[in-house]
């Protein structure tokens, strides 16, 4: 009767070790699934954030093209104007040289620097006039430095980096910056400003704005 016993122990015993690993299997599954879930609903909570960003971008990009368009007058070529509007501010200057043939026609271009009122954020942005290929890159070079600017499909004729800081800082020790892009039909543009005063300018907007 105790042999019997046992018998019954040991299998008992065996079926609890069975269904104990069965049990400590499904919850690591279980947890390596929540955390599989946890990982997807991030991923996709940045994407939509970065489509915000971009879209908050564009309008303010919009908002901005509109106001400058009605006060491009305040822009000169070889200064660095200050130019102070109700909820943001910016400084800005035309080119001084360009290599554009005179029988092809470009609409308003321009580099502006510029702030929302009350943030410390500087966004360095670029008018070109025409609409930019948007599969060859946009380059600024400052004396010996080099940057990469993109430009959007929503907004092809404006361009931007995300190397704002040390764009300004370059822009604040330099002397002359060259901006080359391509249209979209092709044609290669090198445009020449001169960063002579650009250092008061960005001082001023940092100051006053």
């Amino acid at each position: 009767m105790e042999k019997k016993d046992h018998k019954i122990q040991d299998h008992f015993q065996l079926l609890i070790n069975k269904y104990t690993h069965f049990f400590t299997s499904s919850w690591v599954v279980f947890n390596i699934i929540i955390i599989y879930l946890i990982l997807i609903v991030e991923w996709y909570i940045k994407q939509i954030n970065t489509i915000i960003m971009k879209i908050i971008l564009i309008i303010f990009t919009i908002f901005i093209t509109c106001s400058l368009s009605f006060n491009s007058y305040s822009l000169e070529k070889g200064k660095w104007q200050f130019v102070k509007e109700e909820d943001w501010c910016y400084i800005g200057s035309l080119s001084i040289e360009t290599d554009l043939p005179e029988d092809k026609n470009r609409g308003e271009n321009y580099i502006i620097v510029y702030k929302i009122i009350g943030d410390d954020k500087n966004i360095v942005q670029i008018e070109a006039g025409y609409n930019y290929n948007l599969d060859k890159d946009i380059f600024v070079k400052i004396d010996n430095s080099s940057f990469s600017f993109y430009s959007t499909k929503d907004s092809s004729e404006t361009a931007w980096t995300d190397e704002d800081n040390k764009v300004i800082y370059a822009m604040k020790m330099g002397l002359k910056l060259i901006l080359t892009g391509e249209s979209s039909r092709g044609t290669i543009t090198n445009d020449i400003y001169t960063l002579k005063g650009f250092t008061a300018a960005i001082n001023k907007l940092n100051n006053d704005c």
